[in-house]
């Protein structure tokens, strides 16, 4: 699946057992759950901002342990959506 300059494997599973980065495997999870939900994602130009543009116009940001967000959320908060709560999506 390729998503603007990124490309990723189609199934994010594969990531672990081809021993891939833990960024990659959230990077191609969000891609390929908000593709299946019918939204049109593409990578973002200035990835300083952000990890991909949905629909023309909203930010995501896949968090990660150096990002500045918390990444491993347990609860949504404002401008913040834990990786379960995708998951619901797909």
């Amino acid at each position: 699946m390729g998503v603007g300059a990124k490309i990723f494997l189609a199934d994010p599973s594969m990531y672990p057992a081809l021993s891939g980065k833990e960024g990659n495997l959230r990077e191609a999870f969000v891609a390929c759950a908000m593709e299946l939900g019918g939204h049109r994602i593409h990578a973002s130009k200035d990835e300083t901002r952000s990890d991909f543009i949905m629909d023309e116009g909203f930010e995501i940001e896949v968090g990660g342990p150096g990002k500045a967000r918390k990444d491993a959320a347990d609860w949504p908060a404002p401008g913040i959506v834990p990786m379960w709560m995708i998951g619901f999506g797909w």
